[in-house]
């Protein structure tokens, strides 16, 4: 792969870069602040204490961590729509299936190989090619 093509791999794999970082330790994050689901167990008896307070603020640092989690997912989205319109420009079906296969549904190589009935050596230099237009189309929109 040479450099273009990498950098247009890369390009094209930013989506699952943020999912596999941020947006993953940011969903741990929320799983382990969660707070209880607030049932309450009426077989004991009750004694009233000002814990409720401390509770509220868990549940107050809980809904900012989840809004953090949505916020990166909208991202994510975000960038996914910009990277299909780019393959969507295309004027090859052919790269435009092997580009969305392997990008966007994270198709592995050899999988897209088999579907399109091409050995996987057809395969990387179909997708090398497809990777060279896109980051020339890349290019464009930078110098543009």
């Amino acid at each position: 792969m040479t450099d273009k093509q990498y950098s247009a791999h890369e390009w094209l794999n930013e989506a699952l870069w943020i999912e596999k970082t941020e947006l993953k330790i940011k969903r741990e994050y929320a799983e382990k602040i969660k707070p209880d689901d607030g049932a309450i167990d009426y077989s004991k008896d009750r004694i009233q204490n000002s814990s409720s307070g401390a509770q509220e603020d868990r549940l107050l640092t809980y809904t900012m961590a989840c809004q953090a989690v949505e916020a990166i997912e909208k991202k994510i989205e975000d960038i996914k729509r910009i990277r299909q319109a780019m393959i969507d420009s295309l004027e090859s079906s052919e790269y435009r299936s092997i580009l969305t296969a392997r990008y966007l549904l994270r198709m592995k190589p050899e999988e897209i190989a088999r579907e399109m009935n091409y050995s996987e050596r057809q395969f990387y230099r179909k997708r090398n090619k497809a990777l060279d237009l896109v980051f020339e189309k890349i290019k464009e929109v930078d110098d543009g």
